[in-house]
């Protein structure tokens, strides 16, 4: 049989559905005598199509990829266009690697590892008349996980929406712009750097709600709780000697994971009540809104300063290696009075403001 052409409109047809195909699949290859019958763009050669038709009847496939789509399209300049588009009922993600840039010392000879399993970088430049020379390179890499689950309820008075997040999140250096010193403790163990990223908050939880009261009076709320985010300890000094004050304490021979403790948590409730009032005569309104922010004056007081000083961690004192524990104050929020460190980071506390909108 010779060539036959489909009616076309003006519009070149761009694609070939998935369910269309599979119903042309499904039915006997003499029933495909008619221009109506064929589906796309336009197919010059029936004899290829007629055989696609059968092999994938023969194996019973009900699953047509762009490839398949292509074979029997021949690959005709006009009917390049044409492809299968299959959605498949679940949906798959896919994991993107993503490169994140960094500084690094390349001015550094080699070093020496000492009692501790610190390295040591005593030995001179390479090109002793310059000090630090960076590089930026992007050869870092970040990861997130996560799900979210929600709970929404819309009634004629009521609307309500909870969104729960756990998610992990995970990178080599956090430093989006700004390039102006390395970030790392050792150039020879990037490796630990690469850990939880510093906005990581594992979970999280968001509940924002509307009810409306007789008389133009309205009550809404948000709330949120989160995580605390990661911080680095740090051991106060430039102990290897590279030139950069980032070093981190090493604790049984091994130098401690970048972010490897974890700040505080948040929280906080807000909430607004609005009082509409009718004005006569006309189609405006006027609005009176107070809000309250931090309603429960929440502290949300996050660690600062003095409080991610870790300290060596392990040192050597008179030939003799020794474990040194971290400063009393690292990791806390208050004194032995109960008194915050003036150090550390202070919340927003409870505040309050009134307001008049006039609509019309």
């Amino acid at each position: 049989m010779g060539h036959l052409v489909t009616a076309l409109s003006d519009m070149h047809v761009r694609s070939v559905t998935h369910h269309a195909f599979r119903q042309i699949a499904a039915k006997p290859v003499r029933q495909f005598r008619r221009p109506a019958d064929l589906p796309g763009d336009e197919i010059r050669h029936l004899a290829r199509f007629e055989r696609t038709v059968r092999r994938l009847q023969a194996e019973r496939l009900r699953r047509v990829d762009r490839h398949a789509c292509e074979r029997f399209l021949g690959r005709h300049p006009k009917e390049r266009a044409a492809h299968v588009q299959h959605q498949p009922h679940r949906k798959r993600r896919r994991r993107a690697r993503v490169q994140v840039a960094r500084e690094r010392d390349t001015n550094l000879g080699p070093p020496v590892v000492d009692a501790t399993g610190r390295n040591i970088y005593s030995n001179p430049r390479p090109f002793s008349a310059f000090g630090v020379a960076q590089v930026t390179e992007s050869a870092g890499r970040s990861l997130y996980r996560g799900f979210t689950t929600a709970f929404n309820v819309r009634r004629n008075r009521v609307t309500a929406d909870v969104y729960y997040t756990r998610s992990w999140n995970y990178s080599y250096d956090d430093v989006e712009r700004g390039f102006t010193s390395v970030r790392y403790a050792d150039v020879n163990n990037i490796v630990s750097e690469y850990n939880y990223s510093n906005i990581d908050e594992p979970h999280q939880l968001l509940v924002n709600g509307n009810y409306t009261l007789p008389m133009g009076l309205a009550v809404g709320t948000v709330m949120r709780f989160t995580s605390g985010r990661p911080f680095n300890a740090t051991a106060g000094s430039d102990l290897n000697r590279d030139g950069a004050n980032t070093d981190r304490p090493i604790v049984d021979g091994v130098m401690l994971l970048r972010n490897a403790f974890r700040n505080t948590g948040f929280k906080d409730v807000s909430l607004r009540l609005q009082k509409d009032f009718a004005l006569p005569s006309s189609a405006a309104k006027i609005s009176v809104i107070v809000d309250f922010f931090n309603l429960f004056n929440f502290d949300n007081v996050q660690l600062a300063g003095a409080a991610l000083n870790y300290g060596a961690g392990t040192a050597i004192q008179n030939g003799a290696v020794v474990s040194l524990p971290p400063p009393a104050a690292f990791g806390q929020l208050k004194n032995a009075q109960g008194d915050y460190f003036r150090y550390n980071t202070a919340g927003d506390p409870f505040q309050a403001q009134v307001g008049v909108r006039i609509q019309f």
